[in-house]
């Protein structure tokens, strides 16, 4: 990438010195910069970062780096920096630092630099600035799998392990049970705020939804199997009420669940 040098005037307030990290400050003349402390600071986005070549006091004008390499750029390392890692601006005057997800950046490193403390002094590429994408290593996870229940369980919770590290966003219930010639079928979705069911029951001879059950197991209006939901970042709980002496045979239940 060839190199774009331009000349601004510091208006940091401070002599800096080559290394040191710039941004764009707000003047009419648009040729001025400044230093920041605020980690992922957005005017990196609106002007880039501007990295100082040389010492230049204060109210001066002096060189600084817009685009391509460098070989000074000063660096914070507690937040670990490898090769190829996008830098933004750290909570030290003229200091950069690890870009986290969503945090502007303005370069990339050529140098890794693992120290706690502002000391690095690292290789470097001065990019067109842009922002750490939101969703980087968040990605979508999902989870499935079979379950049962007694179909003349008592009336009780029923714990669900979904291994996904984290609530999920929608779980989904499907429930089915069979009995000599007939069945019950259930199939039920929540958000984590608002649950909706559909049912079936061919014993019923009769259909319906529900807002309040994930999963409705009827044999008739006043023989049931039904449980509402919840969910935390390890299990999926359905807390189940029997009404009525409903028939053993098992509750086969199907669930998913997607981060």
């Amino acid at each position: 990438m060839p190199r774009a040098v331009v000349r601004m005037q510091n208006s940091s307030g401070a002599e800096r010195v080559a290394g040191d990290l710039c941004v764009l400050n707000s003047t009419a003349a648009g040729d001025s910069v400044t230093t920041t402390t605020t980690v992922g600071d957005n005017r990196l986005l609106s002007g880039g970062g501007f990295m100082a070549l040389e010492t230049i006091a204060n109210t001066a004008y002096g060189r600084f780096l817009r685009l391509g390499f460098t070989s000074v750029l000063k660096v914070n390392g507690t937040t670990d920096i490898a090769i190829g890692d996008r830098l933004t601006s750290f909570s030290t005057a003229g200091i950069a630092q690890k870009a986290a997800v969503g945090d502007p950046y303005f370069a990339v490193a050529l140098e890794a630099y693992a120290t706690n403390d502002s000391l690095g002094v690292i290789d470097a590429i001065l990019l067109q600035p842009g922002a750490e994408d939101p969703s980087a290593g968040a990605g979508t996870a999902y989870a499935n799998g079979v379950t049962t229940r007694a179909g003349n369980a008592a009336s009780g919770t029923q714990t669900i392990a979904h291994g996904l590290s984290a609530a999920p966003d929608v779980v989904g219930i499907i429930g089915r049970k069979v009995m000599t010639g007939e069945q019950m079928i259930s199939d039920g979705v929540y958000n984590g705020t608002t649950t909706s069911c559909a049912w079936l029951s061919s014993l019923e001879v009769a259909t319906g939804t529900s807002s309040t059950n994930i999963i409705e197991i009827r044999e008739s209006g006043t023989l049931t199997q039904v449980a509402t939901i919840a969910i935390d970042a390890t299990n999926i709980t359905l807390t189940w009420t029997r009404t009525g002496a409903t028939d053993a045979n098992t509750i086969q239940i199907l669930w998913y669940a997607q981060t």
